[in-house]
């Protein structure tokens, strides 16, 4: 038996069983695709992450003034002069105030908490924890608003009220002008004080000059708040430890925070091993249950040759040889759920992406295809045919050839088979014949 001889061979047995293999491919297929998109999901979230804070240069250190306390503009910034030379590279002093926001429109009354934080425009600034405004969503801050009751107000809280990209606001009963809907690191996740977190229907928060903030505020020339940009190869914890130490003497009470204390931040990492968790025992169910069925579906295929396999037993040919050609086909059939597997992996991710991108509007999303991710998949979906027919084929080539090839039904002796010999079957043999087939 030449290859090309068993390859048309293996071929004739998919022709004959075309609905079985079909089946066989379609439920490894769905199984592996689904393993392989769910599974790339914690990458593509990290990757997404990682791109958006660095997109809209997320802090390093913040120093954040105690309640109700704020400094003269420049002194934070002036208290960074007792660090040591080469460790920060950029410091932006702010204001961040609590407010009432008030968004209301003709048919809705939206008046909510929230904050107005006052960032440095001069020099094409902010720099750090920069204010992200997307094309069709209005415009960011620029220079030209230092002096102007120019807002822009915070996407989430926008987006759950469907408020237009422009319009007015009421801020700490000013009214004042919004150009965009933006986004900022420390609200990619809308997080309360108390540690509710969606909580853009019930927090509102607007981003202006550090000039209108200290007007609106009625604190002129104060701030409470300073971004640190750590120079290259500084290490976060020693930096942290200096800047405590600095600003112990300046008679301002401050908490020096890392990026990882930031709440958006750490929810935002945090949620995706714990959610890939779930996703990870979604995809071993799918998985398993498509190892069941192509095993249910392969066992039958090999069930359909015993009597050719006693046969060939009977004729002299090895074991080795007989199990040859069903394994090709269990061969064969794996390549086929895995081509189809990689389709449905593609699927699946066309249409988790939407869902991860409207749940999480970041700045950049990263959906890229994951090779390693779906070769791990492909793999399994390999592997599962073939081990599927492996087990029944080798089952039968180890019976008696006179047992193959007996055209009555063999006993079943494994299995669930003599727990079911305990039930109380009907007396009629052929009354039981249906109950023991099944």
């Amino acid at each position: 038996m030449g290859a090309l001889f068993l390859l048309r061979w293996s071929g004739r047995d998919l022709r004959r069983r075309w609905l079985q293999v079909a089946a066989i491919a379609l439920i490894i297929a769905i199984g592996t695709g689904i393993y392989s998109a769910l599974g790339s999901t914690a990458t593509w979230r990290r990757q997404s992450n990682d791109a958006s804070f660095a997109t809209v240069g997320m802090y390093d250190l913040r120093v954040k003034a105690a309640d109700g306390a704020n400094a003269p503009a420049g002194a934070m910034i002036a208290a960074l002069g007792d660090v040591p030379d080469g460790l920060v590279a950029r410091a932006e002093e702010r204001l961040v105030v609590p407010i009432q926001l008030d968004a209301s429109t003709s048919t809705e009354t939206i008046l909510v908490p929230g904050r107005i934080i006052g960032v440095d425009l001069h020099d094409g600034g902010p720099r750090i924890n920069q204010v992200w405004v997307e094309r069709d969503h209005g415009r960011t801050l620029t220079t030209g608003d230092s002096d102007t009751a120019t807002v822009v107000l915070e996407r989430n809280f926008a987006s759950h009220y469907n408020l237009p990209p422009t319009g007015t606001v009421r801020v700490a009963s000013h009214e004042v002008r919004y150009v965009g809907q933006g986004m900022s690191p420390e609200y990619f996740l809308v997080v309360t004080e108390e540690g509710g977190f969606f909580a853009e229907a019930n927090f509102g928060v607007v981003f202006t000059s550090l000039e209108n903030a200290q007007r609106l505020a009625d604190l002129p020339r104060r701030v409470n708040d300073l971004l640190i940009r750590l120079s290259p190869g500084v290490d976060a914890a020693a930096a942290r430890e200096a800047v405590t130490t600095a600003f112990a003497d300046s008679g301002l009470a401050v908490t020096v925070m890392q990026a990882r204390d930031e709440d958006a931040y750490r929810l935002l990492y945090d949620d995706i091993n714990s959610d890939q968790k779930f996703w990870n025992v979604f995809a071993a169910l799918i998985l398993t249950g498509a190892a069941f069925g192509a095993f249910n579906l392969a066992s039958r295929m090999v069930e359909a040759q015993r009597r050719e396999i006693g046969i060939g037993m009977a004729l002299g040919f090895t074991r080795r040889r007989l199990m040859f050609r069903p394994l090709l086909v269990g061969v064969e059939i794996a390549v086929l759920g895995v081509v189809l597997g990689v389709a449905v992996g593609f699927a699946v991710d066309a249409a988790l992406r939407p869902v991860f991108t409207g749940m999480l509007p970041l700045p950049v999303w990263h959906t890229d295809f994951q090779p390693a991710t779906f070769a791990r998949g492909a793999a399994l979906g390999f592997v599962l045919p073939v081990l599927a027919t492996a087990w029944p084929v080798w089952r039968a080539v180890r019976m008696q050839p006179v047992d193959a090839i007996a055209t009555t039904h063999r006993s079943a002796r494994g299995g669930l088979a003599p727990l079911l010999r305990r039930l109380p079957w009907p007396r009629s043999t052929y009354s039981r014949m249906p109950f023991g087939n099944v």
